[in-house]
Order: structure tokens, then sequence, then C-alpha cells
């Protein structure tokens, strides 16, 4: 949201992210924050069991709060760098985002030359200070007139999933409702798809257009509400909305594997477990 219509949109990529969170950092940093200050023998049973490898995996729960707290003095400072040049600042991991609302993004923090695109002196030092280092390959600039995305979603009008994200998805479902299964592509390789997959595609982009219904649109008036519409519902559904529906539909009924038992009371269940024991 903070950087939906913005006239330009610099992204960088730290390198390695969760590899530079070593054991001896996120131990030390628990012993010498002044937010914890913690006894060395609690802060290394907290290391251990974050840490794998002797770095902060990645998928691990612990992974991202504990990054975030060691990154705060490198929010704070790339905070008050993008106020200074009028720009807007966040970062989601290891996705650093600025955006300004100028014709041309301010030099002191990146521009573009023939050879690719240059940060800052000030915004690499904060970056190397910090312990961190920059993925130049990933570092691009987006223009109004282009599609603009941060952290995976187009931010030029409003948050939204890319439309290319939703026709494979759409893809995917056509085809499982059409033959019971549908392909997945891995590392340039076709492999039968998983239904877990696709659901968190789904979730994922429902949960998008919901937050967009929310803050976009007014309630629905009573005349339209679902005790008076009945079976005639599916009218209010978007094309995404349908799509979501059928594919619940499939999965927990008509494509299921066990059967589905739906209880009538709300101690029906409670009898059932028992019978069964």
């Amino acid at each position: 949201m903070m950087h939906i219509g913005k006239k330009n949109i610099l992204n960088i990529d730290i390198e390695n992210f969760f590899d530079s969170f070593n054991f001896g950092r996120v131990r030390g940093f628990f012993i010498k924050n002044n937010d914890f200050k913690l006894d060395q023998h609690i802060a290394t049973v907290i290391a251990q069991i974050a840490c794998h490898d002797n770095k902060l995996p990645q998928g691990s729960p612990c992974s991202p709060v504990i990054s975030n707290l060691i990154c705060h003095s490198l929010d704070i400072n790339l905070a008050s760098l993008a106020k200074k040049y009028k720009c807007t600042y966040t970062r989601y991991a290891d996705d650093i985002t600025f955006s300004t609302r100028k014709s041309e993004f301010p030099k002191k923090i990146a521009e573009q030359d023939e050879n690719g695109y240059i940060l800052g002196k000030e915004l690499l030092y904060e970056i190397k200070r910090s312990g961190f280092s920059v993925n130049n390959g990933k570092t691009r600039i987006q223009y109004k007139n282009s599609r603009q995305d941060v952290t995976g979603l187009v931010v030029n009008k409003k948050p939204n999933t890319k439309n290319e994200y939703w026709r494979l998805a759409r893809a995917k479902c056509n085809t499982l409702f059409k033959t019971g299964t549908f392909t997945s592509i891995e590392d340039g390789v076709s492999v039968i798809g998983n239904l877990d997959e696709l659901e968190g595609q789904l979730n994922f982009i429902d949960h998008v257009d919901h937050y967009n219904r929310l803050r976009q649109k007014a309630p629905l008036p009573p005349e339209y509400s679902l005790k008076t519409i009945g079976k005639s519902t599916n009218i209010l559904l978007s094309g995404r909305e349908k799509t979501f529906s059928q594919f619940l539909y499939y999965r927990l009924f008509y494509g299921n594997e066990k059967p589905t038992i739906l209880c009538e009371g709300k101690t029906d269940n409670i009898y059932l477990n028992v019978s069964y024991k």
C-alpha cells in the first residue's frame, strides 16, 4: 500500500539474507542488545534452537522474527535515508523497496547508467555496515508506465497478484476438474501437481482480492444477503471466487478420497467418535 501510485520504484535484493545470520551473530544479539541482555547460557540455547547448519534456516518460524529484530537498526537508518530524499522505504525479509513520486529517482539513492544500476554511497554504506551485501543482478528501477511490483504484488493502482500467476492457477484448476489431475513445472521438469500447493495459490489470490474488496467496496445492502438470494448467491461471486469455490467443492467432496460426513446436530460428531471406539 505504501508504494501504490508512485512514479518510480527501486527494488534491491540482499544476497544470501538468512545465511548472513550465523550462530554467533544470533547469540551475540540476544546478549548485547539493550532490549534483551540475556544470560549467555539462555542466549546460547535460543541460538541453538533457531539455527541449523550455523545459519537461520528458511521456512523456520523463528527466522523472520529474529532477522527482523537484528535488522531493526538497518530499517531505522534506511527509513531515515529515504525520508531525507523524499522517498518511501519498506523491507520484507531480503526485499528492500524505495519509491518516490518524483519524475526521476534521487541519484543519491540509485541511478541507471549504460552498465545497469548504481546504488548511492550512503545506501551501500548502511547495507554493508549491517553485515549484508547487495545482489546486483536483481537491482532494478520500475517506472510508472510499466508494471511495478513489490514482493510479488503489482502496485500500480492497487495491490494485486500478477495476471500470469492467476492464469496459471486457473489453468491448473480447469485441468483438475476435467481429468482429476494436473501438472506443474519444477526445475524445468513437468511433475504431477500438488493439491496443497494449488490451494495455497488460490488462497493467496483470494486473500489479496478480499483485502481489496474491504478497502474499496461498501458492504452489501440487506436485499443481497445470503438468506434473501438463496441458491442464486453465485451471482455475487467474481470469476476468481467461482474458481476457488469449485476447487473447494472438488477437493472436499467430489475428489475426496474418503467419505465426508455432514452432521445435523452439534453432538453428532461426538456420538460418531464414541461408536468408532
